[in-house]
């Protein structure tokens, strides 16, 4: 009587997926290879253009393992570049073939820059049904795609009268803390100036990137007349 004699395929190796490092240097992670039946080796690194290495792998090569085997991805240094950037890592098997992954640096993020005046002038008050009121707000538009902040600050001491905010509101005359996923658009809105001397008064907003450190400073007068 025949007997049938199956001989299992070879597991096919995993490579590590989705390695990601942060645009700065000295950014690790970790992936993962798998190989249960074949030693292997990194032979190549394709730079795509870069003109330096931007990253560091270790291991470069194992025995076969039925294990994950963990790699480290570190990075050398920061991108210079306003776009992601990637680079294939090529592996050679011990039966001689070859397979390919792709390791990602992210972008550079773009400072912070402003959009519709960094000096601006409000009127002392806005009259309405008779009643003094607080002038209406501005704003500006903020573009970039890093985390910043907003302070406001009076120039002749405590701000009681600043108050700025992000999407209308609450508006508030201490520090603003807005992401870069929130609203995009800064708000100003002074206090109606109730100076005894009918003095002209004057502040000042900075801005600050989170990423980059970039400062903006957007100065803001008011007088005392009717708006």
């Amino acid at each position: 009587k025949p007997i049938t004699v199956t001989q299992n395929q070879k597991t096919a190796p995993t490579l590590p997926s989705n390695v990601t490092l942060g645009y700065r240097s000295g950014v690790s992670t970790t992936g993962y290879l798998t190989s249960v039946a074949d030693s292997w080796e990194v032979i190549d690194i394709n730079w795509q253009g870069a003109t330096s290495e931007w990253f560091t792998l270790s291991p470069k090569n194992a025995a076969a393992n039925s294990s994950r085997q963990p790699i480290s991805f570190t990075t050398t240094e920061e991108n210079p570049n306003y776009s992601s950037r990637e680079a294939t890592v090529t592996v050679r098997f011990g039966s001689d073939y070859t397979k390919t992954f792709t390791v990602k640096q992210n972008k550079k993020p773009t400072p912070i820059s402003v959009s519709g005046g960094t000096g601006l002038t409000f009127a002392g008050y806005n009259s309405l049904f008779g009643n003094s009121i607080n002038p209406s707000s501005k704003s500006v538009t903020i573009s970039g795609d890093e985390e910043w902040t907003a302070t406001a600050t009076s120039d002749s001491g405590k701000n009681d009268w600043l108050y700025i905010a992000d999407n209308w509101g609450p508006f508030d005359n201490s520090s603003t803390t807005i992401s870069s996923t929130s609203s995009r658009t800064l708000y100003i809105k002074p206090q109606k100036n109730t100076d005894r001397n009918a003095k002209t008064r004057t502040g000042k907003i900075t801005l600050t990137g989170q990423e980059t450190g970039t400062k903006i400073t957007i100065t803001v007068t008011q007088g005392t007349n009717k708006e």
